[in-house]
C-alpha cells in the first residue's frame, strides 16, 4: 500500500469563508486547550496525559455550558487536532521535532477530516462536513481510495485541500 497527496485549490463564497474560519478557530483552540492541559498535568503530576485521557477530558469540556460553542464545529475536525497534538509529542520523543507550540491565527491554519467528507468530480466541488460544497479546481484524477481530507489556509488567504488516497502497489 502507498499513500499519496493531491493538492487542489478551493474557492469558497463569503459564507463559506466564514464556516472555515469558524472551524479553523475551534480547532486551534482544541490544540492549544489540550497543549496546556498536558503541560499543567505533568508539572502537577509528574506524568503525561494519554490520547485517550486527552480525548475523553475535551469530550466532558463540550458538554459544559460554558464551551457549548464548540458544538459549532466538526467534532471530528477537533478530535483530530487532539489527535495531532499526541503526534507531535510522539514526534518529540522520538527525536523528529521540537516541542510542541502553541497555535497562533496569525500563521497558516489547517484541518483535517477524517471521513464524511465527498467528491462531485464532475462539476468541481467538494462536501466539507458543517462549510458545505466548496468549489474546487480537480485538475487531474484521483488515483487510489481517499483516507483523509486536510484544508488549508495560507497567510495570503488562498484556500487549498490536500487529499490522502491510499493505493495498491500496481495501480
Amino acid at each position: 500500500m502507498n499513500r499519496r497527496a493531491f493538492r487542489f485549490r478551493l474557492y469558497p463564497n463569503a459564507e463559506q469563508q466564514q464556516a472555515l474560519t469558524l472551524q479553523f478557530g475551534h480547532a486551534r483552540f482544541a490544540y492549544n486547550w489540550s497543549l496546556a492541559t498536558r503541560k499543567a498535568h505533568y508539572a502537577e503530576h509528574g506524568k503525561g496525559l494519554t490520547y485517550y485521557d486527552l480525548k475523553r477530558r475535551f469530550t466532558e469540556l463540550k458538554q459544559t455550558a460554558a464551551f457549548a460553542w464548540l458544538r459549532e464545529a466538526d467534532s471530528q475536525v477537533l478530535q483530530a487536532k487532539v489527535e495531532d497534538l499526541d503526534r507531535t509529542y510522539t514526534n518529540f520523543f522520538a527525536k523528529r521535532a521540537r516541542y510542541p507550540r502553541f497555535k497562533s491565527r496569525k500563521r497558516a491554519q489547517s484541518i483535517r477530516y477524517p471521513q464524511r467528507f465527498k467528491f462531485d468530480g464532475n462539476r468541481n466541488r467538494i462536501y466539507l462536513p458543517k462549510v458545505g460544497w466548496v468549489k474546487a479546481v480537480f485538475h487531474r484524477p484521483l488515483a487510489g481510495t481517499p483516507k483523509h481530507v486536510t484544508v488549508t489556509k495560507t497567510k495570503s488567504g488562498h484556500y487549498f485541500v490536500s487529499i490522502q488516497c491510499e493505493q495498491c502497489e500496481g495501480e
